[in-house]
């Protein structure tokens, strides 16, 4: 009788236990991962899956510049003064004339996004690009506004 007493019992110990003890209580007992360990994996793997994604831009936005610089041999500087960005092809070949015009040896820059930039210098510093900016807007060479383009951008193909 007490062989079956204990037998019957059994079930109720246990959801006693169940109910008394969290889940995550008796994970922990049983040597499992509780809940709050699992969520802190998930955010460690996000978060690591989140620089090696930032690793990966960062790689290719370096390999861009690389391919940029091999395909375009005067893209050697990290600014360039922008004297316009076309689209048609003659519209870039004008500006080329005008720059060559005021003595500029000018950069053409072919943008992934169906863009020419035509450049009238590059520079490897901020400081000298803003001085041959100034210079450039003084000449009047072109109607539009004259910027410096940061190959660090990625604009260019």
């Amino acid at each position: 009788m007490r062989k079956h007493l204990t037998i019957n019992a059994l079930p109720a110990v246990l959801l006693c236990l169940c109910i008394l003890c969290s889940c995550d209580g008796l994970k922990h007992m049983l040597g499992m991962k509780t809940s709050s360990e699992i969520e802190q994996m998930k955010q460690m793997d996000y978060e690591i899956s989140q620089r090696q994604k930032m690793l990966q831009d960062s790689l290719a936005a370096v390999e861009a510049a690389e391919r940029a610089v091999a395909e375009n041999p005067g893209l050697d500087k990290r600014y360039y003064v922008i004297l316009g960005s076309f689209k048609e092809q003659s519209n870039v070949d004008l500006m080329v004339r005008d720059a060559k015009a005021f003595n500029f040896n000018p950069i053409v820059i072919p943008c992934s996004n169906g863009f020419t930039m035509v450049a009238a210098s590059g520079h490897s510093t901020l400081p000298e690009a803003c001085s041959a900016r100034i210079k450039v807007e003084e000449l009047d060479i072109c109607p539009y506004d004259i910027w410096i383009y940061d190959t660090n951008q990625g604009l260019h193909k």
